[in-house]
């Protein structure tokens, strides 16, 4: 609870218009409440759905729904599972405190920004 629904919605959009396929990955079924009190559905969770079975992630913002998920084991581990494949990965303000969480250096061994690392304001 607490994600930024307008994060979701537009990278939703932005991906979707590139043909990709959206899943929602949450703490459980169901919905999620966004800041703005609307719910979110969710396609699958963590615990549930490898991460090995997606392309990339996008980790959206929203302070409460970050500190959530850097606390969720299963989704740091998500997280992890991510970056051990090379999957790229996105994370959207608040969102980049998880990376944080799960360990994910923001550089490469050689001291180089990592390019499958985007991080981003609050959108």
């Amino acid at each position: 609870d607490g994600v930024d629904g307008e994060s979701v919605d537009f990278w939703r959009t932005a991906l979707t218009q590139q043909d990709a396929v959206v899943r929602v990955v949450g703490p459980r079924l169901g919905t999620v409440a966004t800041i703005a009190g609307e719910g979110l559905a969710v396609d699958g969770t963590a615990e549930t759905m490898p991460s090995v079975l997606f392309d990339a992630v996008v980790i959206p913002g929203g302070e409460d729904a970050a500190a959530a998920m850097a606390a969720m084991g299963q989704l740091r581990e998500f997280i992890r599972d991510q970056y051990r494949h090379a999957k790229p990965m996105l994370a959207a303000g608040a969102g980049a405190a998880v990376l944080v969480a799960a360990g994910i250096p923001a550089t490469l061994p050689d001291g180089e920004p990592d390019p499958g690392l985007i991080v981003v304001g609050d959108r």
